[in-house]
């Protein structure tokens, strides 16, 4: 089955600067279809277009929100407590950087490992 059909298979992103810690703050995705794919390639082409860094970062942050379904282990590190999900305040856990990685690891999570291609292959 393609994996944008299988929305109760999600995959985690631990992005490279948590990776050491314990418990790995993670995001939650599950794979996009084609069709939402198409709307953040065009939301890409317009986060490179864009006449000032704020319209960028506000087509970033609505590609990074499409099939974002929850976060594990946020911390807000003035209180000590969890964040709450809440995909609106995606742009408050992440800097920059850590933006475009978690985006590049969408990309790469979206993709099916070597173990589910074998098996998509030898589906009759």
């Amino acid at each position: 089955m393609p994996l944008a059909l299988e929305p109760g298979e999600p995959f985690a992103i631990v992005l490279e600067c948590d990776k050491d810690k314990s418990p790995q703050p993670r995001f939650l995705y599950r794979a996009l279809s084609c069709r939402e794919w198409r709307v953040a390639a065009k939301a890409s082409a317009a986060m490179t277009d864009a006449s000032n860094g704020a319209d960028a970062l506000d087509q970033l942050f609505g590609i990074l929100q499409a099939g974002l379904l929850g976060w594990e282990n946020m911390t807000d590190p003035q209180t000590g407590d969890k964040v709450p999900f809440n995909p609106a305040d995606l742009d408050t856990l992440l800097i920059i950087p850590e933006a475009m990685e978690l985006m590049e690891k969408i990309m790469e999570g979206a993709r099916p490992d070597s173990d589910a291609k074998k098996n998509s292959d030898s589906q009759p």
